[in-house]
């Protein structure tokens, strides 16, 4: 199963490229490179790793749903793509159900994310904060507890950055 949301797109080859590595590595979930573009600049991201594993599946896996491929079956019971799931909870509960120690990756760019300011999911502060609390409370205790406190850290800003007047009193904390 692949996912596209309806401001991106996939490059031509993305899921006979991602499909080949699990046939490859056997493995029910793979991930790929990502695009992003905003406005003329574009930056690449995962394209560096083959695999991720340990804390870089935590910290460092970019588990957005237009760079996740997995098996139909592969999807854990009671988990289905809904705005209320955050995708880096979706991949966890992925990584979880199947006990994955490490996650293939294509190392190359396969879908294109396009930055735009229109609403998304992700500027819901209370969405943003419940996402990064489930993943500290469910599934953080598989990694380290430096990757945990990075996890809390991000939690924190995303709390801050994303509440009314958010960076202001972010700011005023440093500071402080």
């Amino acid at each position: 199963m692949c996912y596209l949301d309806d401001d991106n797109e996939y490059y031509p080859d993305k899921v006979s490229a991602q499909y080949a590595l699990a046939q490859q590595t056997g493995s029910p979930v793979v991930l790929c490179g990502l695009e992003i573009r905003v406005k003329s600049r574009r930056r690449l991201r995962q394209v560096d790793a083959r695999a991720f594993s340990g804390d870089a599946l935590l910290l460092e896996a970019v588990a957005d749903t237009n760079v996740l491929f997995h098996r139909r079956e592969a999807a854990p019971l009671g988990m289905r793509r809904s705005a209320r799931w955050m995708t880096r909870v979706f991949f966890q509960a992925l990584i979880a159900c199947h006990a994955l120690a490490s996650v293939p990756n294509v190392p190359r760019p396969l879908a294109v994310y396009h930055a735009h300011s229109g609403e998304r999911a992700n500027r819901v502060w209370q969405r943003v904060y419940r996402g990064h609390r489930r993943l500290l409370v469910r599934w953080s205790r598989r990694y380290d507890g430096p990757a945990r406190r990075i996890l809390l850290l991000r939690m924190l800003v995303a709390f801050g950055k994303f509440r009314p007047g958010g960076w202001c009193r972010l700011l005023r904390l440093g500071r402080s």
